[in-house]
């Protein structure tokens, strides 16, 4: 009759404290206590041990790592605008990484035009971009007249041109390769050009279909030579 009581004792702590784990031992069920305790710890681990699996730690991590560009030294470009002297060529050295002398020399309708000046990078010791903004400054011609059929009025203009460019590599252009630029300039002409002009439309009988753009435009492909 008292291990009878004992045993309905443990019976009714176990169903009350659920997963507390407080037990009372019956001496001589210590074999149906055994299993129910195992029971309840099962379930008390299943609820609270969640361990990570080894895939967690066994991802690899990949990063790609860019070189930085190697820019340019010397490069030879065909193109249309006033650094190409409208319609040729222009050859860019750089003697310091971010400073470059230019000449351009072409067909400008009325004859060959040419511009000579200082190409700046505004570019950091280490860059991996594909498009480089640079600062342009030159002199040469910033303006010509050409009169079809009276070739004798044809007329240079030579003064100074301030603009930007944008130098597009495609794909990380390295020595072999080539590159777009792209340029807009602004040409400062003296009273000259005009005086010229209003001197042809009222001494000369000239018409003119139309006049010199206060902005111009360059556009050319570059190959590096070095």
């Amino acid at each position: 009759m008292k291990h009878l009581f004992f045993i309905i004792s443990f019976t009714c702590l176990v169903h009350f404290f659920g997963h507390s784990q407080t037990f009372t031992f019956s001496p001589n069920s210590s074999e149906t206590i055994q299993n129910q305790e195992n029971i309840h710890l099962h379930e008390s681990f299943s609820a609270t041990l969640q361990p990570l699996s080894d895939s967690t730690y066994d991802k690899p991590i990949y990063t790609r790592i860019q070189p930085s560009r190697e820019l340019d030294k010397v490069s030879l470009g065909l193109g249309i605008g006033q650094d190409y002297g409208l319609l040729g060529l222009n050859l860019c050295v750089y003697p310091q990484r971010n400073i470059g002398l230019f000449a351009g020399v072409g067909y400008a309708i009325a004859g060959a035009g040419y511009n000579v000046g200082t190409k700046i990078r505004f570019v950091a010791k280490e860059t991996k971009a594909n498009v480089i903004p640079s600062a342009l400054l030159m002199y040469g011609y910033n303006g010509v007249i050409a009169v079809q059929g009276a070739s004798q009025y044809n007329k240079f203009f030579y003064g100074t041109t301030m603009g930007f460019s944008l130098d597009v590599y495609p794909n990380g252009a390295r020595s072999g390769g080539g590159f777009w630029s792209f340029g807009l300039l602004i040409p400062f002409r003296s009273s000259e050009v005009q005086n010229y002009i209003d001197n042809l439309k009222k001494n000369h009988n000239i018409e003119f279909k139309n006049e010199l753009w206060p902005v111009t435009f360059s556009i050319g492909y570059r190959f590096i030579l070095d």
